[in-house]
């Protein structure tokens, strides 16, 4: 069991320094709590619907727990909050502007914290519950050796189609890059007037196939690497296939939301998108029956050897502030959403996102959920099982001051790219190549 160096003491949150086992333990300082016991933190947040309802479930239940802490929820724009629900990559630019705590100190630390029946509860995290957490997607939050979002959920890239199509068409899943190239050759015979597949996330999908292609694409110390030879010429290959008429993207199409399959603009019978979005991919038909059935598979792959697929998905930062405490009790919070079980399954089920935690991939209610998933009205738990059964070949990139730039850029680049056409296109790709790369420097 950690020493304690701190204590937060029941009824008016005080807590109590101390110096290192062996010493004299004399108290370093002591804070003076608010004339009501209670510390007010802020939760800036962009959710909506059932996810926000879990989230307020659980919040008060942490509010039980911890009484002298109060949650109150605002806009996700809020200059300054204590907590934020962001993307990784946000986490990264406002470490850069010095805002956030560095996270790996309080997972170390030996602080306790009293709660409302008199216990203490750590601040830390042992490692054998640290272990519960899956390695690369704890990692993705770390800037160097120092912690600045904690994961709280994930998506990643699959596919999905018309099964209803393909079952009439005896058509066959593609498992590699040399199947989905016959695949969009059959389709377009079958239909002249589709584009058969249809890129939800073109940024997603270019990380993917660096990744894929054992290509670069950024490293874990800043530096865009993505304008290199295989990533051109695979651009080239995919130029041809948007030429013949094979693919597109939600951005080349001029499409807001996600949900390729439903687009009444042109058809499509596959799409390539998140696994956060399967709703979106489904329609119902006077709330009794549904159009098709949507059908979902693991993201396609190069070869058996390299099996990459891209997972993004938002965590939890705290911002620094005058009083420690503060902090101290934004980090519980954090820490209390990362960790429980309950919690993490709940939420994933309610987003449409995967949990973080290995304990809640097992926990009840979400086998039950995915025991109930199918191609109609449980879409999102059949996409969790898509994902899930590519987890060995799931993958996060490093985060940076320019990460979330570098992003949006190979997003922009794989449009242009495609869409590239007259004499010389290998130009054109190498040219848009190092306007990307220098729009990110």
């Amino acid at each position: 069991m950690k020493r304690i160096l701190t204590m937060l003491l029941l009824a008016v949150l005080v807590f109590s320094l101390f110096t290192a086992c062996g010493e004299e333990k004399k108290p370093a300082s002591t804070a003076t709590a608010p004339a009501n016991g209670v510390y007010t933190i802020t939760l800036a947040h962009d959710l909506q619907g059932e996810p926000l309802e879990v989230l307020n479930t659980y919040l008060a239940l942490f509010s039980k727990t911890f009484p002298h802490i109060a949650v109150e929820l605002v806009a996700a724009d809020t200059e300054n909050p204590n907590v934020l629900y962001c993307m990784p990559d946000r986490a990264a630019e406002l470490a850069a502007q010095d805002k956030l705590v560095d996270m790996a100190e309080l997972v170390d630390c030996e602080i306790m914290m009293s709660t409302a029946d008199g216990s203490l509860a750590p601040l830390y995290i042992e490692q054998e519950t640290l272990n519960d957490i899956f390695e690369f997607y704890y990692k993705e939050g770390f800037v160097g050796k120092a912690l600045y979002s904690m994961p709280l959920s994930k998506s990643s890239q699959i596919i999905y189609f018309n099964q209803t199509f393909f079952e009439e068409n005896n058509l066959d899943f593609p498992l590699t890059w040399e199947d989905v190239e016959l695949l969009l050759a059959q389709l377009k015979e079958l239909d002249p007037d589709c584009i058969p597949l249809c890129i939800e996330d073109p940024a997603d999908f270019f990380i993917t196939m660096c990744a894929q292609n054992d290509a670069d694409y950024t490293t874990a110390k800043g530096d865009i690497k993505f304008d290199n030879k295989k990533n051109r010429e695979y651009m080239e290959k995919l130029n041809d296939w948007y030429q013949k008429g094979y693919i597109t993207t939600r951005t080349i199409m001029g499409r807001e939301e996600a949900g390729a399959l439903l687009a009444t603009d042109v058809r499509h019978y596959m799409a390539f998108g998140s696994t956060h979005y399967a709703t979106s991919q489904q329609l119902t038909e006077n709330n009794e029956s549904f159009a098709f059935e949507l059908g979902m598979f693991p993201f396609p792959q190069q070869g058996y050897e390299n099996q990459k697929t891209l997972a993004r998905g938002p965590g939890l930062s705290v911002f620094k502030n005058d009083d420690e405490e503060v902090q101290l009790a934004s980090w519980m919070l954090v820490r209390f959403l990362t960790l429980n079980t309950q919690f993490q399954s709940k939420f994933a089920q309610a987003a449409g996102m995967l949990p973080v935690l290995t304990s809640a991939e097992l926990e009840d209610s979400y086998s039950t959920y995915l025991d109930k998933a199918n191609g109609a009205d449980n879409v999102a738990a059949m996409a969790a099982l898509s994902s899930m059964e590519q987890q060995h070949a799931l993958f996060t990139t490093p985060i940076f001051d320019g990460s979330a730039e570098a992003y949006t850029q190979v997003g922009l680049l794989l449009d242009k790219c495609l869409t590239a056409t007259g004499e010389k296109v290998d130009e054109q790709i190498k040219d848009a190549f190092k306007e990307a790369e220098k729009a990110c420097k």
